[in-house]
């Protein structure tokens, strides 16, 4: 019989370092880390929010099998950050209420059910923070939707707040990236008590 390893998954809006912060902490705890998603190839919100659900479903079926082996590290908790999202893009009229049931009845039907966290880390940035970041460090990207529309990071901040300060049966391990190098927030991470007790052996 096999053993379920632990698995910890790194949220937030697009632009809070994610990536950055996962490839850096997973360089200190070399665990295995989910498979890379395709890029989103559509500028329609419910078209990118339905093709999000799929690319996730893969992802999170690959996940759900690779736990039995390995301790695993993923970029979002599928099912959380996309409630989030779909949330944000319908209080401000991005998704119609007919859209947000089909994107939440398919995610309801995909493997990224199965998927819950050991850890879940929150990263938190302000909207300057964000925006300063992106324009910093990279071109507008085709793919992520709304990615610089200040409307849209506002009210995807208060969902993300408001969906991870919910949650009751997992551990939320939230962290502000305001005014920090990535190394510093990895460090944090690293040195903070719950991180300890999931990576510990």
């Amino acid at each position: 019989m096999n053993i379920k390893n632990k698995l910890i998954t790194i949220s937030g809006i697009h632009g809070t370092g994610k990536s950055t912060i996962l490839n850096l902490i997973n360089k200190k705890i070399n665990w295995k880390e989910g498979v890379e998603r395709e890029k989103n190839p559509f500028q329609n919100t419910f078209q990118a929010m339905l093709f999000f659900v799929c690319s996730f479903s893969y992802r999170d079926l690959m996940v759900a099998k690779d736990r039995d082996y390995n301790d695993i590290i993923i970029d979002r908790w599928s099912t959380k950050d996309i409630e989030a999202y779909i949330e944000a893009f319908e209080n401000i009229g991005y998704l119609t209420s007919l859209e947000k049931n089909a994107i939440k009845n398919a995610l309801n039907a995909s493997p990224s059910c199965q998927i819950q966290p050991d850890l879940a880390i929150f990263l938190d940035s302000n909207v300057e923070t964000i925006l300063e970041r992106l324009t910093k460090f990279r071109e507008p990207s085709k793919h992520h939707i709304h990615e610089r529309d200040c409307v849209a990071l506002e009210e995807l901040r208060k969902t993300f707040l408001k969906k991870f300060s919910a949650i009751n049966n997992v551990d939320i391990l939230k962290i502000s990236t305001d005014g920090k190098r990535p190394e510093e927030i990895v460090c944090e991470i690293l040195e903070h008590p719950l991180m300890k007790k999931h990576i510990k052996k």
